[in-house]
């Protein structure tokens, strides 16, 4: 049922229908019953001809189209209760909110579990065997320090495509009593799962998060621990940019870009020497003074090419030593010892990107909500992680110009990738169909597949009556609009 077309029919037009006997061709009546999306009607002519007419095919016992539709609903990651006002403003007739959460629950949810954990085996099954680069990063649901759930997120390198995800709630163990040790608990969880598969971890690359760093400093001292290059970099610009606002010190503005760009330079050609990583990037102190050669440690002169006439900082002003403040201060160069030489974290910004349009952080969400929302971005992400660039009719690769706000207003151009695939929401509604026939009512389906989410924290408080609190909100006004009025 789901490869047939649909349509939007008004009650006025499908009356028509029904006005004379399909056997006789006499005048019959109608009695129309609405169940969600089915529409039942049944006819009696004059000759006592009766017919029962449904709108759509009754799939293992559900309304074929309640079934789709909650799919739909779920599998695009929009809002149920959005989708449902709009049917609601134009007088569409559909279920309501309680019954979509029922066939989430106890059918969609499980469809999209099943589908994500055959792929996941298939991704584990083709990396087995091989050493692999990992990089993680974690996603909280909200900003600030109040978020409920963090979702840890690890990207294998050689596959191009999320490996493993952990969901932590806040509070659900002694590792988690806070948002900001979420990060630590989901990364662990996550290691131990890919070790667990038989998966050799060559490496792992992480932002600068200090329990993470010490964890696997003490704990896995035989995967070597990188640090992102754009987390370093991104710090490094912005204490630049805070410099550029002192007395003196605005000609900074135009080495910041150049700094970032010789950290990146220096990852890729250091070879993982870490001395000579360490060197390359002191280098730039003398760098920006015109001074090219003479550099102490490994490296000891610049590889460029004359540079001509530039804003040179010069050397021992107030520019110059806020610039060294910044560039050589110790916790910078301990980091850039990790600097990642080639995997980044880059992937799983983009993953977020995705996963936000999946379950935005101004939306509450279930744990079984927000864990399926999850899996089905990264579903939608994996599967469109290798897609080409679009070529054009002509057969020239196409570009698209954008403006990031880390470029300040530039213009940048990037390869446009060929349209996005959504092969998974195929595999989705099959598992969906077989789902509804395993299990032919909401109560089956719900004992069937039971909710393993840990409880939310408010379970651990005592929860006084609505009639103590009314009674106590009433009171605290009362005592309020007393001590006014005196």
């Amino acid at each position: 049922p789901e490869n047939d077309r649909k349509f939007i029919v008004f009650e006025t037009s499908l009356k028509e229908l029904f006005r004379v006997c399909r056997k006789c061709h006499a005048p019959c009546e109608s009695v129309s019953k609405v169940s969600g999306t089915l529409l039942k009607v049944q006819t009696l002519c004059v000759n006592s001809h009766c017919l029962l007419w449904k709108s759509q095919p009754i799939l293992h016992g559900k309304p074929a189209g309640s079934v789709l539709l909650s799919a739909a609903i779920l599998f695009t990651g929009t809002s149920p209760t959005s989708v449902l006002r709009v049917f609601k403003h134009i007088n569409v007739q559909v279920f309501g909110a309680r019954t979509f959460f029922n066939y989430q629950r106890g059918y969609l949810l499980p469809a999209i579990n099943r589908i994500w954990q055959q792929q996941q085996d298939e991704l584990f099954g083709e990396l087995v065997g091989h050493e692999v680069d990992l990089a993680g990063d974690g996603r909280y649901d909200s900003p600030g320090f109040c978020a409920k759930y963090m979702t840890y997120s690890l990207h294998a390198a050689q596959a191009k495509k999320i490996l493993h995800f952990e969901q932590v709630q806040v509070g659900e163990c002694a590792e988690a009593k806070s948002s900001t040790a979420m990060e630590k608990h989901g990364f662990i969880k996550c290691l131990e799962k890919v070790k667990g598969q038989g998966l050799k971890v060559a490496s792992v690359t992480t932002d600068r998060h200090v329990q993470v760093t010490k964890y696997m400093r003490t704990e896995e001292p035989t995967i070597r621990h990188y640090f992102d290059g754009w987390h370093i970099s991104k710090g490094i610009k912005k204490k630049l940019a805070a410099q550029t606002k002192r007395a003196g010190c605005g000609v900074l503005e135009v080495w910041i870009q150049p700094a970032s760009n010789h950290l990146f330079w220096c990852a890729a050609l250091c070879d993982g020497n870490q001395d000579l990583l360490v060197d390359m990037w002191r280098s730039i102190q003398a760098h920006v003074t015109n001074i090219h050669e003479g550099h102490p440690g490994l490296y000891t002169h610049c590889a460029h090419d004359d540079l001509g006439d530039r804003q040179w900082l010069v050397p021992g002003s107030r520019a110059h030593d806020k610039f060294l403040e910044v560039t050589t201060a110790p916790r910078l160069l301990k980091d850039i010892r990790q600097l990642a030489p080639s995997t980044h974290t880059f992937s799983l910004e983009s993953f977020h990107s995705v996963l936000i349009g999946f379950a935005p952080k101004s939306v509450s969400f279930s744990p079984n909500g927000m864990r399926a929302r999850t899996q089905l971005a990264i579903l939608h992400f994996n599967e469109n992680a290798n897609n080409p660039q679009a070529i054009t009719a002509d057969g020239l690769p196409q570009w698209k110009i954008s403006y990031p706000k880390s470029k300040k207003g530039m213009a940048v151009a990037r390869p446009k990738q060929a349209g996005p695939s959504y092969n998974y929401v195929d595999l989705l509604l099959k598992e969906t169909t077989n789902c509804c026939k395993m299990w032919r009512s909401f109560k089956v389906a719900f004992a069937a597949n039971p909710s393993t989410a840990p409880p939310p924290m408010s379970h651990s408080f005592p929860r006084p009556s609505k009639n103590e609190l009314v009674a106590a909100r009433r009171s605290r006004f009362a005592k309020s609009t007393k001590s006014t009025t005196l």
